[in-house]
Order: structure tokens, then sequence, then C-alpha cells
């Protein structure tokens, strides 16, 4: 796991919302599959960086 995505689950386990103050949804399989799945781009280079949010955002809408 990178730390980046330590840090992001670190993040939204602070965040408090319902449902989600036990980490039984990050076990469940359909998650650890997306989560690998996800781990994967990043190690094979499939990202998009952006030095800006209006950067990011255009990227995003650039994909509709």
């Amino acid at each position: 796991m990178t730390a980046s995505l330590r840090s992001g689950i670190r993040w939204m386990s602070r965040r408090r919302r319902p449902g989600m103050r036990d980490h039984s949804w990050f076990q469940n399989p359909e998650m650890q599959a997306r989560i690998a799945e996800a781990e994967a781009d990043i190690r094979e280079g499939r990202v998009t960086r952006g030095s800006s949010w209006e950067e990011l955002l255009a990227h995003l809408d650039s994909l509709k």
C-alpha cells in the first residue's frame, strides 16, 4: 500500500461519517479489488497529475 493511499485512508477514517466508523467497509472484497486496481494503475504510471485544482477540474471535464 502506498504512503499516499494510507494517508487518504487515515483522513477518511477521521471524517466520522455515518457508516464509516469502523473499517469493515475497507475489508470488503470488492473494495480490496478496487484498491488493488488503483495501486496497479499508480505503479504502471496510469495516472494524471496536475499543478492546480483548475487543471485537475479541466481534465475531469474533458473525460465527460
